[in-house]
């Protein structure tokens, strides 16, 4: 009975403590935000959620859009835009049969990868110069094989500025555009 008793307390003090937390959180959410560069204006927030949401689901149709509104509109997206736009316009582009849309989407992508390379070069959050390089390499070589000298370029500079810590396939790849 006692010990019924001590259990029986010891879940009432937990659940008034979970509750103070909560009460805790939700006071720090009714706080206002400043709307500054850095966090962004309201429609760069709602559009980001539109487009976290739907690429979760892989709803791309209804997430396109917003990606292309915080590409073009927002100062700083956060590195959700460029991790997920990234695996968003590959999907796009493996699945797209019409060849100009096709090529819309890959020159999308390859400008994805420049504005996060400039991103990187304020915040290393967003990856370094040399990984986002090899990145660009490795989608360069997938979509467009003749263009062995910009492949061959990039790569040499992703290798040289990441040393040791190159993707595999980027080497793998230096090495077949270097003959």
């Amino acid at each position: 009975m006692r010990r019924f008793h001590l259990l029986h307390i010891s879940f009432i003090c937990f659940g008034l403590f979970s509750l103070s937390l909560n009460l805790n959180t939700l006071k720090a959410q009714d706080e206002p935000v400043e709307d500054t560069e850095q966090t962004g204006s309201e429609d760069c927030k709602k559009e980001f959620q539109i487009f976290t949401d739907n690429v979760k689901i892989k709803d791309y149709q209804y997430a396109l859009p917003a990606f292309r509104y915080l590409f073009n509109n927002c100062l700083t997206p956060g590195t959700g835009l460029y991790i997920r736009g990234e695996s968003m316009l590959q999907d796009l582009i493996k699945k797209e049969n019409d060849e100009a849309v096709k090529k819309g989407l890959i020159d999308t992508l390859f400008m994805l990868y420049d504005k996060r390379m400039q991103a990187s070069q304020q915040d290393a959050k967003y990856g370094s110069e040399g990984y986002i390089l090899g990145k660009k390499v490795k989608a360069l070589a997938l979509y467009d094989k003749n263009q062995v000298d910009e492949i061959y370029a990039l790569s040499k500079q992703s290798l040289e500025l990441e040393r040791e810590n190159t993707d595999a396939q980027v080497m793998y790849l230096h090495m077949i555009y270097t003959a």
